[in-house]
């Protein structure tokens, strides 16, 4: 008896401890997202003859869009330094950051929101890899007017963190082109955000993906299972007849020894790709302010076909949980 009154006082105890833990992390969270910095990034254009021809030089042999982009996936891994690893994170959380892409008066623009603690060191590694960006301190951006209708679009996937979107090495053309070419369809009056929120994740998650990898490329047959009568009943047979199934009932696993296709062989790749790098927790939210329902509708719609383009037949996509659709008063 005494030890069922001291396994519930322990539950109960740990239970506490984690709810306590749980609150300070929000509360922290809460705190940061008080205290909010909006970094706007801007490039500036090549208007003296030489840097034009620089630039037009690095295309024309050959540096294309990935080579730029490849840029980002380093920047993302500097990035991933915010995690904290001592043990305040257990009742501080994790920081995180926002990468918004905005049109806003007939013009595309991005920021980086960042909590102001975080705001000098995000800015400093942001310039070592763009050394060209011009980063300024601005106010809060507002795409709404006085009587917008506003309508809301989260993006989450439609399968586990183990499956794999296209990324930008799969696609044959500058997957912010789509995204550009969405906004391009906005009135001077009307407004989207494209919403990124990031948070450094804990490493670990790439073993499973990689576990996964290697099953795909070198896919095992079950053994059999203990509990399983069938199972059972095929070892028997095996020991009569002298059959090979009996090495299988003893083995867990065992390879098919099947060839995999080509498009497999890539998938796995792509799979074991993304195991190498730094990862994040993503919250993705597309928000679009017209004057119309039907408007709204129409152009988050443009929208959210520009980030198809990621979606992958063998691998994982966007699902649309729910659209939020509110009329939007700014006073």
């Amino acid at each position: 008896m005494n030890l069922i009154v001291a396994i519930i006082v322990i539950a109960l105890l740990a239970g506490a401890l984690h709810l306590s833990l749980w609150l300070s992390r929000l509360w922290h969270e809460k705190r940061m997202e008080r205290d909010l910095v909006f970094l706007q990034l801007l490039t500036p254009k090549k208007e003296s003859k030489e840097d034009k021809e620089v630039e037009s030089e690095q295309f024309s042999t050959g540096k294309d869009f990935k080579e730029v982009l490849g840029v980002m996936e380093h920047l993302f891994e500097a990035l991933h330094g915010l995690y904290r690893t001592r043990i305040e994170r257990f009742w501080m959380g994790q920081p995180f950051f926002s990468v918004e892409y905005a049109a806003l008066a007939g013009e595309i623009l991005l920021y980086v929101v960042v909590p102001r603690k975080f705001a000098p060191l995000v800015e400093k590694q942001i310039t070592a890899f763009y050394p060209d960006t011009i980063i300024d301190v601005v106010e809060d951006y507002n795409i709404f007017t006085e009587n917008s209708v506003v309508a809301v679009q989260p993006l989450v996937p439609k399968k586990r963190f183990t499956s794999v979107f296209r990324t930008y090495q799969q696609l044959k053309s500058d997957p912010f082109n789509n995204i550009t070419n969405a906004f391009s369809k906005f009135k001077t009056t009307e407004g989207a955000s494209v919403q990124m929120v990031l948070k450094p994740a804990r490493s670990g998650w790439q073993k499973k993906l990689q576990k996964e990898a290697t099953q795909l490329i070198n896919p095992k047959k079950k053994g059999a299972k203990l509990w399983n009568p069938i199972s059972w009943a095929s070892a028997a047979f095996s020991i009569i007849t002298g059959g090979d199934d009996l090495a299988e009932f003893k083995t867990a696993e065992q390879s098919t020894g099947e060839r995999v296709s080509q498009m497999v062989e890539e998938y796995s790749k792509s799979m074991d790709e993304k195991a190498g790098q730094s990862g994040f927790t993503c919250t993705l939210r597309l928000l679009v302010s017209s004057d119309s329902e039907t408007r709204s509708k129409t152009l988050l719609e443009t929208l959210v076909a520009a980030f198809r383009q990621f979606d992958s037949i063998r691998g994982n996509s966007f699902n649309r949980p729910r659209l939020v659709q509110t009329n939007k008063t700014v006073e």
